[in-house]
């Protein structure tokens, strides 16, 4: 099954099966040779994503307060290799910058390598 929500419903089904044999067979990237601890290996990684995510997100909203203008030249630098002409790119950028959420968020988007 290629969904893990999916799955896990399938596994809750079928339990049984999957204990007697000490690895659900569905599970190709489980490390664990228990499909429990396997679940809780999945949410102890999401919730280290979501702690990576939250530090990501205050790391850009430091730089948006710390240094704009290197922030909004990141922007362009984007654009730019995209074809964008700073004629074009710049109201986009003067935008961003007059709304601080919006830049936040398009930060997160775009411009950080995990997001």
């Amino acid at each position: 099954v290629e969904n893990n929500a999916c799955h896990f419903k399938l596994w809750r089904k079928t339990r049984s099966h999957c204990l007697q044999f000490k690895k659900c067979p569905r599970m190709h990237d489980c490390e664990f040779s228990d499909p429990p601890l396997c679940h809780v290996g999945r949410y102890l990684a999401a919730q280290s994503e979501a702690d990576h995510y939250k530090r990501e997100m205050k790391r850009e909203q430091d730089e948006i307060i710390a240094v704009p203008d290197t922030e909004a030249a990141e922007i362009g630098d984007i654009m730019a290799e995209y074809g964008l002409e700073p004629h074009e790119y710049g109201p986009v950028v003067e935008g961003l910058r007059r709304n601080p959420q919006a830049w936040l968020e398009f930060m997160m988007r775009y411009m950080t390598s995990s997001y």
